[in-house]
C-alpha cells in the first residue's frame, strides 16, 4: 500500500487498484473522498482486502468521523464502519472513534472481520465516557462486541480490563489477552520473585463469547 494509492499486486497476473486518494469513498457519498490509507490486510484465500482510510470532504470532522474501514470483495467495496458510528454492545454510550489494523478471522459459520478499535462518547455526549479499547467482529453484515475495557472479565471478581491486546482466530476459536486493574489484583511470590497477577488470557471456543 501507499498513502496515495492502494493496489493489490499478485505474484502472477495483473495488478488491481483497490482505491486512491480523491476517489469517492464508497458507502458515504456527498463528495466525501479518501484522503490517506493505512492499516491494510489481505486474506490469502479469498483475496479480499481490508483497508483503513482517512476521509476528507463535506461533513468530515477531524477526530470524529474522519476514519473508516472498508472491505474490497471482488468487484465491490463496502464500508464496514466509520468513526462516530454507535458501537454495538455498549448500552448506547459508546461510539467508534479510532480504528487500528483490521484482521481476517474465521468463525464457525462464516468469515469474520476482526476490528480492534478505540471507543468513546461523542463530543458533548452524555454520559461521557473516556476513550477505551475494544475488539468487535463483523460477520454477515453484523457488528458484534467481543471485548471492551469497560466490561468485567469473567470469573475474576473485583477487577476490570484496562487494556486489551490482539485477538486471533482459527477454526472458530479465539484468544484475548488483557491487562487488569482493580482491588482483586494480588501479588504472588514464585521462587523469590514477586509477580503481579494483572495479566490474563481468555480462550473463546466457537461462537461463544
Amino acid at each position: 500500500p501507499s498513502r496515495a494509492q492502494l493496489w493489490k499486486i499478485p505474484t502472477t497476473g495483473t495488478a488491481e487498484k483497490i482505491a486512491g486518494v480523491s476517489d469517492s469513498a464508497e458507502g458515504i457519498g456527498g463528495g466525501v473522498v479518501y484522503n490517506e490509507f493505512f492499516h491494510t490486510n489481505i486474506d490469502s484465500f479469498s483475496e479480499q482486502v481490508l483497508f483503513n482510510a482517512y476521509l476528507s470532504g463535506p461533513g468530515v470532522e477531524s477526530g470524529l468521523n474522519e476514519r473508516g474501514i472498508w472491505l474490497k470483495d471482488g468487484i465491490n467495496t463496502n464500508l464496514i464502519v466509520r468513526g462516530a458510528d454507535p458501537a454495538p454492545g455498549t448500552n448506547g454510550v459508546g461510539y467508534f472513534r479510532v480504528f487500528y489494523a483490521p484482521m481476517f478471522g474465521f468463525g464457525n459459520n462464516a468469515p469474520e472481520l476482526i476490528l480492534p478499535v478505540r471507543v468513546g462518547s461523542l463530543p458533548g455526549g452524555q454520559p461521557a465516557i473516556s476513550s477505551s479499547l475494544g475488539t468487535w467482529k463483523y460477520t454477515d453484515g453484523v457488528l458484534e462486541r467481543i471485548s471492551w475495557t469497560y466490561t468485567l472479565p469473567p470469573g475474576i471478581p473485583d477487577t476490570f480490563f484496562n487494556s486489551l491486546y490482539h485477538y486471533s482466530s482459527s477454526a472458530g476459536n479465539s484468544m484475548i489477552w488483557g491487562q487488569l486493574s482493580g482491588s482483586g489484583i494480588t501479588t504472588v511470590v514464585v521462587n523469590g520473585v514477586s509477580i503481579i497477577t494483572n495479566q490474563v488470557g481468555f480462550f473463546i471456543e466457537g461462537d461463544t463469547n
